[in-house]
């Protein structure tokens, strides 16, 4: 349907953009190497390992992003967070990453939280690195959340992701990059690698018990029923509004929306992935505060 078309749309796959340049070069290798009637059969392997993950080496993923500033990380603290020389603090943009509270909720990731804090020690603390000044912002705290690039060259979201040890969260530091992001964290769940081998961190179904209320959390379902009452669009996951889950896009954010969000409304019947804050407003709730928490599935 044409209205769905200004919806940024992601499909669960396990494609991501560094398949265009890493292909590139697999092919050129082959053309030079081998006789022509083996050549089909050989490219077909590559891709197929590939899709399934399987890479040659460290993957740099091709971007938009400039990685054009460059800061010195002295320390992490306790939320995960890099200490800059200057003082500032940096937190890695899209990225909800498990923490020590959820270590100690939870033992089964207490092993996932030290596999990260290795790779920050021997990445990111210490050194110099880069950051994309362009797609960078500051919240509310003052923390400034940016992409990130070590200096050997991997970019820290992409490299995370890829092995499954975070969340994307869908903020406004780079809705360009968030596409691309969400690709790789769905081929590191259906693979259920790092957090996504854990019941806790998997997808909910629209049935949420209310334990899983006040945290940020990933939810799948199909929308029942869509209204828009005094500028507010609500979409429904069943028919009683006052208990089922909902996603509400209030007034005053329509306008990060293409269309306003008009064509949110013609979702009924669609299956949707969602993530962000759940609380409780008559019912489970996420609101919509960028259109990029918001992936229509493939019907099947």
């Amino acid at each position: 349907m044409a209205a769905h078309q200004k919806i940024p749309l992601m499909v669960a796959s396990g494609y991501s953009s560094h398949y265009d340049g890493t292909m590139s070069s697999l092919k050129a290798l082959i053309l030079l190497a081998l006789p022509l009637f083996a050549r089909p059969l050989l490219l077909a392997l590559l891709l197929a390992l590939f899709m399934a993950g399987i890479t040659f080496g460290p993957v740099r993923a091709q971007t938009a992003l400039s990685f054009d500033q460059q800061v010195e990380v002295m320390a992490m603290n306790e939320e995960g967070d890099f200490i800059l020389k200057s003082g500032e603090i940096l937190r890695p943009a899209e990225l909800m990453l498990p923490k020590a509270g959820d270590c100690e909720r939870l033992p089964k990731v207490c092993t996932l939280v030290k596999e990260i804090q290795g790779y920050h020690q021997q990445h990111m603390v210490g050194r110099r690195v880069y950051i994309d000044k362009g797609s960078s912002f500051h919240d509310r705290y003052n923390r400034l959340h940016a992409h990130i690039q070590s200096a050997d060259g991997h970019w820290l979201q992409h490299s995370l992701f890829h092995q499954g040890l975070a969340r994307v969260e869908a903020t406004e530091s780079s809705p360009t990059t968030t596409p691309l992001l969400l690709g790789i964290e769905a081929n590191a769940r259906k693979q259920e690698k790092g957090i996504w081998s854990l019941k806790a961190f998997k997808p909910l179904t629209p049935d949420i018990p209310k334990a899983r209320m006040d945290r940020f959390q990933i939810i799948e379902g199909t929308i029942h029923k869509t209204a828009e009452v005094r500028g507010v669009i609500y979409l429904n996951f069943g028919d009683n509004w006052r208990e089922d889950f909902t996603i509400k896009l209030a007034k005053d954010m329509r306008h990060k929306f293409a269309d306003k969000g008009q064509s949110l409304l013609a979702l009924k019947d669609h299956p949707i992935r969602i993530r962000g804050w759940l609380f409780w407003e008559n019912g489970p709730m996420i609101s919509l505060h960028n259109p990029e928490q918001l992936e229509i599935l493939n019907q099947e």
